[in-house]
């Protein structure tokens, strides 16, 4: 998938409808939605921003995920030489009823997000996954291979 300078891969089996959702013509519903976007910076690199397992979203211009649990944070290079900072995140409402939680007080996730950010051109660009809690459970392999794949073509300036 080609959006401005950035690609990513899906696979074949997927499909995109009007509203964003990708399906798996034998499994079904994947994710909620895969939506590329690009703001401007003055960092060089995501290096730039700090540590990649300490680094408020905010940092980054992520809006919506304060409160969101952070499962994973790695830091990897794509085939172009450009860092990326990528992170595994779950969401849970402020509260639920006693059976949606996962122990007292807290709830279980109700969706999952994936982020991939990398600078390029003086802009930071951001690969987002959104998949509930059940499309995870089922694609999260293949989910994270979608975020991997993303790369931007270097327009300068990064």
């Amino acid at each position: 998938v080609t959006q401005g300078p950035a690609t990513y891969s899906v696979p074949s089996s997927w499909t995109n409808d009007q509203g964003g959702a990708w399906t798996d013509a034998v499994l079904g519903p994947v994710a909620d939605s895969i939506v590329w976007s690009a703001t401007d910076t003055t960092l060089a690199s995501v290096d730039k921003a700090g540590d990649v397992s300490k680094l408020p979203l905010k940092k980054f211009g992520i809006e919506g995920l304060d409160y969101a649990d952070l499962v994973s944070a790695i830091r990897r290079v794509d085939d172009n030489g450009a860092p990326h900072y990528e992170f595994d995140l779950a969401l849970s409402p402020a509260s639920c009823e006693r059976e949606e939680q996962l122990i007292p007080g807290a709830c279980l996730p109700t969706k999952v997000v994936l982020l991939s950010c990398v600078v390029s051109g003086g802009k930071l660009h951001t690969l987002r996954i959104d998949a509930s809690p059940a499309e995870w459970r089922r694609n999260g392999g293949a989910l994270r291979t979608v975020r991997s794949s993303f790369a931007v073509a270097d327009k300068g300036g990064a």
